[in-house]
């Protein structure tokens, strides 16, 4: 069994290495878990966060048709472009707020560090 002391230096040590290999200027979607009572406040989540993942030349339209209310969660879809490319985002929030599933396809997304993937 290691001693306190040791475990914490190896803590210590092992959080240091996750912040040289993340880098500092990393930057965090920091609204998850806001309150989602209708399919609306689930779109705008999704939109919010899609925004933060795709260029900023991105443009962003809800997919109506695809757009559902299931019993314990939202499935968001929508049209993505930029005018060369051309894809679409699947999107699940929970009632409490948190973006459970992300998709985007046949569309490039800004390169990110593995750490923003952590919801």
């Amino acid at each position: 069994m290691l001693g306190g002391h040791v475990r914490n230096t190896l803590r210590s040590t092992g959080l240091m290495t996750v912040i040289a290999l993340t880098g500092c200027s990393v930057e965090y979607y920091d609204r998850q878990g806001q309150d989602i009572q209708r399919l609306g406040d689930a779109i705008n989540h999704c939109r919010g966060y899609t925004e933060f993942v795709l260029p900023p030349a991105a443009r962003i339209s809800v997919d109506r048709l695809s757009t559902r209310e299931a019993r314990d969660h939202y499935d968001v879809y929508f049209n993505v472009s930029d005018g060369t490319h051309h894809g679409y985002v699947q999107c699940q929030v929970n009632l409490r707020g948190k973006i459970t599933h992300h998709v985007v396809r046949d569309f490039r997304r800004r390169s990110r560090s593995f750490g923003d993937f952590s919801f």
